[in-house]
């Protein structure tokens, strides 16, 4: 249950579940980060529904 430094990699992204660089700016407009692919975003500290709604928020964002 201990924090795993390797599983706090990965995109870095804004309220809006976009993409951003170091400087915080919006690397690709058409692309939505959710889950465990997200930094600092991990199954076993959100749980999987937490994982599922995460996803289903990236979907409606990417079609509206």
């Amino acid at each position: 249950t201990a924090d795993q430094p390797l599983m706090s990699a990965g995109v870095h992204v804004n309220d809006q579940q976009k993409p951003v660089d170091r400087a915080r700016d919006v690397v690709y407009t058409n692309v939505f980060v959710a889950g465990t692919v997200r930094a600092d975003w991990t199954a076993a500290g959100h749980g999987l529904g937490h994982c599922a709604e995460d996803g289903w928020r990236a979907g409606e964002r990417a079609i509206a």
